[in-house]
């Protein structure tokens, strides 16, 4: 298991780890629909963004229940630990590796 990024959850801590590949095929339409704007309503979002939070908490806290991350986050860390979860889950690669895609609804940040 890869190492996580310690974060500070509800005045808990954490490891956010990356997502595993079960976890991209489970969330790929809601990565999608982040990616491309298409998510919907404010409510959609909030629970897209929810959503692949969590999944990436639950590897090392499976106690861990949704509500509990969906009343902690706000707009700004909701922001922030989803692109952390993009950021490790898609590994930047070193010099001289073949870069490996991006999973569908991965963002790359740019328009």
């Amino acid at each position: 298991m890869s190492a996580g990024q310690p974060i500070t959850l509800g005045g808990q801590q954490y490891q956010l780890l990356p997502l595993t590949f079960g976890a991209w095929k489970r969330n790929a339409g809601t990565l999608r629909a982040l990616a491309d704007g298409t998510a919907g309503d404010v409510d959609a979002v909030m629970d897209a963004i929810t959503d692949v939070v969590h999944q990436a908490l639950l590897r090392a806290h499976p106690e861990l229940p949704r509500t509990a991350v969906e009343d902690a986050l706000d707009w700004p860390l909701a922001q922030q630990l989803y692109m952390q979860v993009l950021a490790i889950s898609v590994p930047a690669p070193q010099p001289g590796e073949m870069p490996v895609a991006s999973p569908p609804g991965a963002s790359t940040g740019t328009p």
